[in-house]
């Protein structure tokens, strides 16, 4: 039985009159119609978010992936390759804070955590280039980027899917 046989049927158990009844069912239809495009706006707000913080993932990552390449051609290169990385990843962590409200405290707590390890990355890798570089602390930088990264990017994926109704 819907909501609508239901209320018809308690307002005549009830002994109200037609008139009421209808009335007593707009009121309800109306609330009702509001809270449902509420929670739509709201469900497109995260969706958006969702996205947002998504794209700018995989360019931060790509731009990490670029820098953890050691086939650089001079400190120039250098660099260009650790600005990129840098600008990535400050868009990917604005990013991330202006869609915080959308989002549940779970899946803020797991950017932040993945914010700590992109910049863990990026600063291991960088300092490991300069002249007093250690050539371990680079690879370790290079195996974070390679494998640790990918493993929570797919775990904040997954995360999102579930959070849009994926079952995938």
């Amino acid at each position: 039985m819907d909501w609508m046989t239901f209320i018809s049927e308690l307002s005549k158990s009830l002994g109200l009159g037609t008139l009421t009844g209808a009335v007593v069912t707009l009121f309800v239809t109306s609330y009702l119609t509001r809270r449902t495009r509420h929670l739509d706006r709201v469900n497109d707000k995260k969706c958006e978010a969702i996205s947002k913080i998504h794209g700018t993932t995989y360019e931060m990552m790509c731009s990490l992936q670029v820098l953890a390449t050691p086939d650089y051609q001079g400190d120039e290169e250098f660099h260009k390759r650790r600005r990129a990385a840098e600008v990535a990843s400050a868009f990917f962590r604005e990013e991330c804070q202006r869609s915080r409200i959308w989002l549940d405290p779970s899946m803020c707590k797991q950017l932040d955590d993945l914010w700590m390890e992109i910049k863990l990355a990026v600063y291991v890798l960088t300092d490991a280039k300069r002249p007093t570089g250690d050539r371990e602390a680079f690879l370790t930088g290079v195996r974070k980027v390679q494998n640790q990264l990918p493993a929570a990017i797919a775990n904040l994926e997954s995360r999102f899917r579930k959070a849009l109704g994926s079952t995938k």
